[in-house]
């Protein structure tokens, strides 16, 4: 087990599960905002 081969494979892995955090959790408050708009009209 090579830290150095390791770690930058880690990092791309953190980075992308980041990244589609960020865009599922946009998508739910897009979802959000939707439904309560249609509660309220």
């Amino acid at each position: 087990e090579n830290p150095s081969i390791g770690s930058p494979v880690y990092f791309e892995v953190a980075k992308a599960a980041v990244s589609n955090l960020a865009t599922a959790s946009k998508d739910i408050s897009n979802l959000t905002q939707a439904f309560f708009f249609i509660l309220t009209r």
